[in-house]
């Protein structure tokens, strides 16, 4: 996902949105603050890469501060037993796991490798309940918002370049309805918007 150009999500989006729109279905790109570039990571689709995803991740939902996120997430003073950030950088050697890299790393840098390296899954194989499901997927217009296939563009690791994938995602965010809103607004999503 990460190796995807915005401009091939840009022309998938593009592709299907006279689709969308009469299914009454749109969406649009969570947009960074910083530099104008796709984000795609997160419910909100709020982060630009696997690196800023881990770090929120490791601090919001297990409580881990981090050089990204230095701050704890609990306020009290008492439970706080740890300098912060918890996760950094390691500048001195201290074990060996067979990888060098991997031993200075941070923990959010390897959460983060890991995601980036792991095989995309695989389309279940092809049969009379796969063949129905993927007739009645196009025909009720899922791909209007699920694209079934993209491909990344040329990257500098072999493994990720020119890649092609299954993610069934426009990686835009929608509006989900009143009944699904959380009234939590980041970057250019809003409160019932979700990727």
């Amino acid at each position: 996902m990460e190796a995807v150009p915005d401009l091939t999500l840009q022309t998938s989006f593009n592709a299907s949105a006279s689709q969308g729109s009469a299914l009454g279905i749109g969406g649009h790109f969570n947009i960074s603050g910083n530099d104008g570039t796709i984000t795609r990571f997160g419910w909100k689709a709020q982060h630009k890469s696997l690196l800023m995803f881990a770090g929120e991740a490791n601090n919001v939902e297990i409580g881990v501060s981090n050089e990204l996120f230095v701050n704890e997430i609990n306020s009290d003073p008492s439970c706080v037993v740890n300098g912060s950030p918890e996760d950094a950088t390691n500048l001195s050697f201290e074990s060996s796991s067979g990888s060098p890299a991997s031993d200075y790393a941070s923990d959010i840098v390897n959460f983060a490798a890991f995601s980036r390296y792991s095989a995309a899954p695989v389309p279940a194989p092809a049969n009379t309940t796969t063949t129905v499901g993927q007739h009645v997927f196009e025909t009720i217009g899922c791909s209007a918002c699920h694209t079934v296939q993209f491909q990344t563009g040329l990257s500098c690791t072999a493994g990720l370049s020119k890649v092609s994938f299954s993610p069934y995602s426009d990686f835009a965010v929608h509006h989900m309805g009143s009944a699904l809103a959380d009234g939590i607004s980041q970057g250019t999503a809003g409160g019932d918007e979700r990727r």
